[in-house]
C-alpha cells in the first residue's frame, strides 16, 4: 500500500513521470484518477480479502 502511494506521490506530486503531451495536457485530472484508482484497489483488497478467505478456505472437505 505504501508503494502505491508512494510512486502516486513521486509521479504526480514531484512530477517524475514519463513525459508524453496528453498527460502533460491532463495532469490534474491524470493526477486524480490515479490517486482515485489507487485508493479503489486498495480498499477492494482489503474488503474481499475477508470475504474470499471466509467462502474459500472456511468450507468443510467433501468426501467422495
Amino acid at each position: 500500500m505504501i508503494w502505491i502511494f508512494h510512486n502516486d506521490l513521486i509521479d504526480y506530486v514531484f512530477m517524475q513521470f514519463p513525459f508524453y503531451p496528453f498527460i502533460d495536457a491532463h495532469l490534474e485530472i491524470v493526477a486524480y484518477i490515479a490517486f482515485i484508482l489507487s485508493s479503489i484497489s486498495i480498499i477492494l483488497y482489503f474488503c474481499l480479502r475477508k470475504w474470499i478467505q471466509h467462502k474459500l478456505f472456511d468450507q468443510p472437505l467433501r468426501s467422495q
